[in-house]
């Protein structure tokens, strides 16, 4: 008998370049007719999206080659033999060998990959169950540091001493500004969100120029293209820098009330000038001497505060920031810039200029320039929105990461993440390179590999080093829908469900929306979504009782927040609630749209004000951004 058509929505199983949308998914007779974008409440009704990779993932369940049973490898590691077995003795073996390596080797000697940008939805039990269950039971966690998109967070953290806020960003800020430069990313290929408000954009009258290295869908829709070499990004960057200080066109109200600017460094040592109170010090105009200002955003002595200023304080010279740093960029001349970049000296020039002059303009860079010298690319884009006054303005800006959404949805997570608090953490977090130079030696302390997902054979550079890693392991555990490069090394391989047949809140990009994945087909073959897997594991090391919830029930955790856009909606957000209604909006304006920058007077660096000047990297020589050379093809000396 044939049923009428019902809907749920799924977060993509596409979800990649930081889309993370949500998709409406129509169902008939128990199986999935097709996908089609979310509706949102208003005022987000129109902000959906779906693009030809979601449009395609419906049939993604229904493929037959994914992973349905789990497997255990009765061949040699990467032979390609398999032998199907239950959950029961694949949990109990796994299970088994683990308690037997931690007790020979520790804990630690297990490590777990779980990159959770690739995993829908992101921030849901996919992520947060692994994370869970190793600061429990105490491994070893490589992706500490992911190095791939750090560019962007490496700027929050040295600028503003925060690590994600800033990142985030609304698209549809984008409308109504009159110069957009799209610079080391292509949205209107891989980021539909950013893609569509680009358009609307331009339809209000921007002007979009590209910045990149081929033309590829961006540059052609752009209005002007500009292509670069390889890596050379942040000379261009830094003579824009250069063009705006030498011919005044910087912001002096904005820098003096937002940044540090203004603030002394003593010459000798490249640290921030103090008196003997601890005060930082500052050129007054107004007197002719040098005056001190509190830490965390301490008024200035006067009105008349210098931002070029050469002195001297009991002995030792000492030059203000924007002295150094006009000082700096006048270190990097357009021919040299030119033969960098492979730009003309006009191209280069009208690129600087367009930006000075510009009554309203913002810079969106994405995660697209991952260069060995992208951190300090990243932090001369933000100085260059900082210069002149942008960040926090309507209608500018500069958006690092296309991390793409309105207000941020924060859950009650850390009850899920942290059971026994901050201070019961047992697992260890390790840099990335540290780790693999650990894990390479023949005397590698590291004797097991649990994957919660993500395939880092094929997705991490030198697959060879991942060869030699895995030969020594005792344990390899890849969790997965599909047979891998990973897991074809593994020696157990556990199925996972895909979004389509697992419950999780979808929050990352919802335009102001928690909104519910419900199933939409029952589970194909002998799949079992995460929670279960890392319930019924951490039940066999003794960690039962740490995971004794329902799917419903850790959602009402993580709904119980008190986050004020959530803890303020009346009736109180629920799981029962959400079953009912599907999605709701978070109680946040329609008007502004959200800015990170909007309205922020003071940040969590030691001045209370943005460090355009690092302190913290003096002793890289890193305290001024500048260009460095990047790692290029046999330069290295150890390949």
């Amino acid at each position: 008998m044939t049923t009428e058509e019902s809907f749920v929505y799924t977060a993509c199983p596409g979800w990649g370049d930081h889309d993370y949308c949500a998709l409406k998914t129509i169902v008939k007779d128990g199986k999935i007719e097709r996908t089609e974008r979310i509706i949102y409440s208003d005022p987000e009704e129109p902000d959906g999206h779906i693009c030809q990779k979601g449009c395609l993932t419906a049939r993604m369940p229904y493929d037959p080659n994914r992973l349905k049973y789990p497997m255990k490898r009765v061949g040699e590691r990467g032979e390609g033999k398999w032998e199907r077995i239950s959950w029961d003795q694949a949990l109990d073996e796994i299970a088994s060998k683990m308690l037997e390596i931690s007790e020979k080797y520790g804990a630690q000697s297990i490590a777990m990959w779980s990159l959770a940008a690739g995993a829908p939805p992101s921030f849901g039990f996919i992520t947060l169950m692994p994370t869970r269950f190793a600061n429990l039971f105490g491994v070893t966690c490589p992706m500490a540091s992911v190095g791939l998109d750090n560019g962007p967070f490496y700027t929050e953290f040295y600028n503003m001493n925060s690590v994600f806020y800033h990142i985030l960003a609304d698209p549809r800020n984008l409308i109504g500004t009159d110069l957009i430069y799209v610079w080391g990313c292509n949205p209107i290929e891989n980021q539909i969100r950013a893609a569509q408000n680009l358009v609307r954009a331009r339809e209000a009258g921007a002007r979009i120029v590209d910045i990149g290295l081929v033309f590829d869908g961006t540059a052609g829709f752009a209005d002007e293209f500009y292509g670069l070499k390889p890596a050379s990004d942040a000379h261009l960057a830094m003579y824009m820098i250069n063009y705006i200080l030498e011919n005044d066109f910087q912001d002096d109200e904005y820098l003096i009330a937002k940044t540090i600017a203004a603030y002394m460094v003593r010459d000798d040592n490249g640290m921030l000038a103090r008196d003997a109170e601890g005060n930082y010090l500052v050129f007054d105009r107004s007197t002719g001497a040098l005056a001190p200002v509190a830490p965390k955003c301490g008024q200035y002595p006067s009105d008349d505060i210098a931002l070029f200023a050469h002195a001297k304080y009991e002995g030792t010279d000492v030059t203000s920031v924007l002295q150094l740093l006009k000082e700096h960029s006048a270190k990097y001349p357009l021919d040299i810039v030119a033969e960098k970049t492979g730009l003309s000296e006009a191209e280069i020039v009208k690129l600087a200029q367009d930006w000075a002059v510009a009554e309203n303009a913002y810079i969106t860079a994405g995660y697209g320039m991952r260069y060995t010298n992208a951190n300090e690319t990243y932090r001369m884009l933000i100085l260059l929105g900082i210069l002149m006054g942008r960040l926090g303005k309507p209608k500018n800006g500069v958006i690092e990461g296309l991390q793409l959404q309105s207000y941020p949805v924060a859950t009650n997570d850390a009850p899920l993440t942290l059971p026994n608090g901050i201070e019961g953490v047992k697992s260890v977090g390790i840099r990335m390179p540290d780790w693999f130079e650990i894990a390479q030696k023949k005397d590698s302390p590291y004797k097991a590999l649990l994957v919660a997902h993500g395939n880092p054979v094929h997705q991490q550079p030198d697959r060879q080093r991942w060869l030699d890693i895995i030969d020594g392991m005792e344990l390899v555990v890849d969790i997965d829908v599909w047979l891998t490069d990973t897991g074809e090394l593994a020696d157990y391989i556990l199925p996972d469900c895909m979004p389509f047949e697992r419950e999780d809140l979808i929050t990352a990009a919802c335009y102001n929306h928690v909104v519910l994945q419900e199933p939409a087909i029952e589970p194909q073959g002998d799949v079992r979504d995460t929670v279960f897997i890392w319930s019924e594991l951490a039940k066999r090391v003794g960690l039962g009782k740490y995971f004794d919830k329902t799917i419903p029930e850790w959602i009402d955790i993580r709904l119980d927040s008190d986050y004020p856009p959530i803890a303020t909606l009346e009736p109180k957000l629920t799981y029962e609630r959400l079953k009912r209604e599907k999605m709701v909006r978070i109680n946040v304006p329609a008007e502004p749209k959200f800015d990170p920058y909007a309205g922020e007077t003071e940040w969590g660096t030691e001045t209370g004000r943005i460090e355009i000047y690092a302190e913290r990297l003096v002793d890289f020589d890193l305290a001024l951004t500048k260009p460095l050379e990047p790692l290029k093809i046999n330069s290295s000396k150890e390949y």
